[in-house]
């Protein structure tokens, strides 16, 4: 029997995201994945998004953010989250992410061979990691989602048409493009944005994303 996918990386919830959330909203930042933590293997393990090698296995974007916040995350993390930080709020401002829930949606780690920081990912990896997905949104309900890196939100909203989701699409032909989802009763929005993690223009960004806010 094939096992069944469930959410492997706990997502970080900020301890407003409930609250007052960011400028009143349910904000998910969806990253995209990790690479694997134990460089001397050549391939991930065999229980990998099932069982963890170690325990923090499960808790790495729990200790990316606690990491940033100690300031003794390594320099390349350091510098995605400020460069969002910026399209987000016009400034470096580290506590914005205790507004926000953050969540990478691929639910496997990559080793070196098959790392995806080009987005060129196995399909299967996102069929993979779908379903945890929909569970992250069904119990966090996040009015408004912003997808790191277009290859991870074309995968993940062709998922969600494949599935049966009522998915309505909107571009304005000027880099703004984004989704309005059905979900359980209720409605969620995607924004496909960069990834911040290279060649990233934050006052590009900062402009569709107060947009997609407002929406």
């Amino acid at each position: 029997m094939e096992k069944k996918s469930k959410v492997f990386f706990q997502p970080w919830i900020g301890p407003d995201y409930d609250k007052d959330g960011f400028e009143g909203k349910r904000v998910l930042v969806l990253g995209h994945s990790y690479p694997c933590n134990e460089s001397s293997i050549t391939q991930t393990c065999e229980n990998c998004g099932f069982i963890p090698l170690i325990p923090s296995c499960c808790n790495t974007t729990i200790d990316s953010i606690n990491g940033y916040f100690k300031g003794d995350l390594k320099n390349r993390h350091a510098n995605t989250f400020r460069s969002f930080e910026k399209a987000l709020t016009r400034k470096e401002d580290s506590n914005v992410w205790n507004k926000l829930l953050f969540y990478n949606y691929i639910q496997k780690g990559f080793v070196s061979k098959d790392d995806n920081r080009t987005g060129k990912c196995p399909m299967s990896y996102y069929r993979f990691s779908f379903e945890p997905l929909v569970n992250v949104l069904i119990q966090y309900q996040p009015q408004y989602v912003i997808v790191w890196g277009r290859p991870n939100h074309d995968s993940i909203i062709k998922l969600f048409k494949d599935n049966g989701y009522k998915v309505e699409s909107f571009n304005d032909g000027n880099d703004f493009v984004y989704e309005k989802i059905e979900i359980n009763n209720f409605s969620t929005y995607f924004l496909r944005m960069q990834h911040p993690s290279q060649g990233y223009n934050p006052s590009h960004w900062n402009e569709r994303i107060n947009k997609f806010l407002s929406l």
